[in-house]
């Protein structure tokens, strides 16, 4: 199934960031 893996790497990255709140309670 490459349509699952296709959609997991780099289309969910592109469309928004990894993790919005990593960013706040690391700083």
């Amino acid at each position: 199934m490459p349509h699952r893996s296709r959609h997991k790497r780099g289309r969910s990255s592109s469309t928004r960031p990894p993790h919005p709140t990593a960013p706040s309670w690391i700083q």
